[in-house]
């Protein structure tokens, strides 16, 4: 029993950090209506960020904090402005396409300026890995922060959708362009805010994922894992996309708990796509998203 609950506390720390990320991708979504299969990228070029400003550049933990944060706002306006602008009225597998792209390009960006397969740590005064006992439960105080840093944002954005001006603009342009555009919203400054939200969340999600699992090329595989998290949730749900991950994290550390010595393989990176699938199959708007129904 000590087993299961420790494989669940585990579960539910990653979980949250697959709903973290998930959330910059229904921002986007929830605004633009195009699914950002870049989200992974930008996870790993906020970790890269992060852990050059600290251990290249030399900065204290709290501007490099900031200057990851400064460059998340700057390349959400990049690629809004210089992207996704020009395809404005393009049809949607366009738009599509062209987040594909910038994964790729990002990809290279990051092998071409840290190298391939290198795998850096962040400094130890940043959040130390020193064990702590809850309730019986072993944990890590990375493991700790990350989930009170992951919890916070999301109950942020919920009352920033619900409550704040520009979350209700963001909203309003998810529901219909035109409709936004006749009452003064300005659709343009909430694209805009809606990358840079993206960004934020990614980078933010880099860092924290980098802290447990250290800063390399494979990290874009680690932010993946929002997708299946989004498509549970709902596109268009934050607290679905919350629910979500906690129940794909759980679900992945417990088969590989358990399903693996059975199978003799390791099964936890292929659970989520698993559940993709089956979500696709089954309830494609996921659990908690609106089923829409147009008539003709």
């Amino acid at each position: 029993m000590e087993t299961f609950f420790q494989t669940l506390a585990t579960g539910i720390m990653m979980g949250s950090l697959y709903s973290l990320v998930g959330m910059g991708v229904v921002v986007i979504y929830k605004s633009t209506e195009v699914f950002n299969f870049a989200q992974g990228g930008l996870v790993m070029l906020g970790a890269y960020f992060a852990w050059s400003f600290m251990e290249e550049v030399g900065m204290p933990v709290w501007l490099a904090l900031i200057s990851t944060a400064a460059a998340g706002v700057l390349i959400g306006i990049i690629i809004e402005r210089f992207g996704m602008r020009k395809l404005v009225g393009q049809p949607i597998i366009s738009l599509i396409i062209i987040t594909l792209a910038l994964q790729a390009f990002i990809n290279g960006v990051v092998t071409l300026f840290w190298g391939d397969r290198a795998s850096n740590a962040f400094p130890q005064s940043f959040i130390p890995p020193i064990p702590v006992e809850l309730f019986g439960i072993n944990l890590s105080l990375q493991q700790i922060v990350t989930f009170a840093v992951s919890m916070t944002m999301m109950i942020i954005f919920i009352l920033f959708f619900k409550y704040i001006k520009w979350g209700l603009d963001l909203r309003a342009v998810a529901e219909d362009h035109q409709a936004a555009m006749c009452m003064g919203i300005s659709t343009r400054m909430v694209f805009i805010l809606a990358w840079v939200l993206s960004c934020v969340l990614a980078f933010t999600g880099g860092v924290l994922i980098g802290t447990i699992h250290g800063v390399n090329t494979t990290m874009y595989e680690i932010g993946e894992k929002s997708f299946p998290v989004v498509l549970l949730g709902g596109l268009e749900s934050i607290p679905g996309v919350l629910m979500a991950g906690v129940i794909i994290g759980v679900l992945e550390f417990m088969c590989g708990q358990y399903l693996d010595p059975i199978v003799g393989a390791s099964t936890t990176d292929i659970v989520p796509y698993i559940i993709l699938l089956l979500v696709l199959i089954i309830k494609p708007h996921g659990l908690f998203g609106l089923k829409r129904i147009e008539r003709v």
